[in-house]
């Protein structure tokens, strides 16, 4: 499982999905009969629901799930976005 995070919306996770589908597609022939899984955490992106596709083995979680994954990273949160 590769694990991407992303500070960015919309954009920026659909980039982050497209790197990893790459990597993935590369990786399958030295994996054997292991199948890759990707995960963008994508906790500023509010303007999509958290999403996992079957066929390519990427999750996306957006917003507050991402942040609830993130741990630590809620407690400091507002000083990312934009200071105190």
């Amino acid at each position: 499982m590769l694990i991407d995070v992303t500070g960015g919306g919309r954009e920026a996770v659909d980039k982050k999905v497209t790197t990893l589908l790459e990597w993935m597609t590369r990786e399958k022939l030295n994996l054997g009969e292991l199948r890759p899984f990707g995960v963008v955490l994508a906790p500023l992106d509010e303007s999509q629901h958290s999403s996992y596709d079957n066929d390519t083995g990427i999750i996306i979680v957006c917003g507050e799930d991402a942040r609830d994954l993130l741990g630590g990273l809620s407690q400091c949160f507002d000083w990312i976005v934009g200071g105190p």
